[in-house]
């Protein structure tokens, strides 16, 4: 039993160079779009641009309350940093933990007066117990996965491009401001 899938048309050859014109274009100063009340001001490849703006408008007295950058096609990184193996674990747990343990014991002493030598044991209680408590929960999380993640990394998200919007009524002031700036 076969089915027959419909295939979209091909798309002609008028609307590929449209397509491809409006999505290569180069990043103008101000475009007609509009999100919620604000305009476009200024299109940039990366976050430290869209900062310059904002900060080269800030510097010049603009009213800043009145920008937005946004950033459009999110994608989430994941950047590897290390290696991982079962004496990492165990000595981020130590350290980890024991750190937690001393954070923990140290707001407890807060709590009553008592002398140095009871807040020296109750430290090192607290980072003791920390300790113990991190290498066994290190090391359960690492062997639930079974071996399929044998590295650190650390996610974020990254947008492809940013865009410093300007509420309507302060476009053509901020526009002016930078109009004869290079950032």
């Amino acid at each position: 039993m076969s089915t027959d899938v419909p295939t979209p048309p091909a798309a002609t050859e008028a609307q590929t160079a449209a397509h491809s014109a409006a999505h290569s274009a180069a990043p103008s100063v101000t475009t007609a779009s509009r999100f919620d009340g604000k305009t476009v001001l200024r299109e940039c490849g990366d976050y430290a641009e869209a900062q310059r703006v904002v900060d080269a408008l800030s510097d010049d007295g603009f009213p800043v309350e009145n920008l937005t950058i946004l950033g459009e096609g999110l994608a989430s990184v994941e950047q590897v940093v290390g290696s991982l193996s079962w004496g990492k674990v165990i000595l981020q747990g130590l350290l980890g933990g024991g750190l937690n343990g001393l954070l923990i014991a140290l707001i407890f002493s807060f709590f009553g007066i008592m002398s140095l030598e009871s807040l020296l044991a109750l430290l090192a209680y607290g980072f003791v117990i920390g300790a113990v408590l991190g290498v066994i929960f290190r090391s359960v999380a690492y062997a639930a996965t079974g071996g399929n993640r044998d590295f650190q990394s650390v996610r974020g998200m990254q947008a492809s491009r940013y865009l410093v919007l300007v509420a309507d009524d302060h476009a053509a002031d901020a526009e002016g401001r930078l109009a004869g700036q290079s950032l």
